[in-house]
């Protein structure tokens, strides 16, 4: 039986999001009165891990709220309806469903690495040690201008302490996922619901850990 999402309710112009904070810039350039409007939203780290015991590439799944919505506005008997015009209840949640590198958003005082190491202790149950420092860059030039940083790391099966599966008293229901590199190239070649992250971090891994996944 599909999952479905039940008492969907939408509120607009929200001023009091813990997550992020709209704003309206005002200004002037070559003579033209410009208007850009912003959306504050925290920084991020994500990271990409390597099991070295499986000899598999570990990831993250879960529902994401607003990749549902858009994709069911998407779909053909959508197209041109407001959201109050859309029965979202009769959507399988599988649409809102994200392949993601597990990831986090800055929001204490902690290093990134820091960070980065609750999360995957978090999401993905292993208490890693070290990790390599990958790339920072803006993400979402458009509205945002969140910086992530993705991290690379290693984790065995004995630095395995718990179940992961995310933080249940958030809401966070987290599945992980265990895919080996042929999986790995499998997925960058087809569509899925994939932040950029995750492509950035495998396409990386691939070429940059070959004497690790190759060994």
């Amino acid at each position: 039986m599909a999952d479905k999402v039940t008492n969907i309710t939408f509120e607009e112009g929200i001023v009091d999001s813990k997550y992020m904070k709209p704003v309206r810039m005002l200004f002037e350039r070559n003579g033209l009165t410009l208007i850009w409007d912003m959306a504050f939203e925290n920084d991020s780290v994500s990271i990409v891990l390597y099991n070295t015991t499986l000899k598999k590439v570990m990831l993250v799944k879960q529902f994401r709220p607003v990749v549902f919505v858009r994709n069911v506005l998407r779909l053909p008997e959508n197209k041109g309806k407001s959201l109050k015009d859309v029965d979202f209840t009769t959507y399988d949640m599988a649409i809102g469903e994200s392949i993601e590198l597990c990831a986090g958003i800055v929001d204490k005082p902690l290093s990134l690495e820091e960070i980065a190491m609750e999360e995957v202790l978090e999401e993905c149950g292993y208490k890693v040690e070290d990790l390599e420092l990958v790339k920072s860059f803006v993400d979402g030039v458009g509205i945002s201008g969140a910086e992530h940083t993705i991290f690379f790391g290693t984790a065995s099966e004995e630095q395995k302490v718990s179940t992961g599966g995310g933080n249940k008293d958030e809401g966070e229901f987290v599945e992980v996922l265990y895919l080996t590199v042929d999986e790995v190239k499998d997925l960058l070649k087809t569509i899925h619901n994939t932040p950029p992250s995750l492509l950035f971090g495998l396409s990386w891994f691939l070429n940059e850990k070959q004497a690790l996944y190759q060994s």
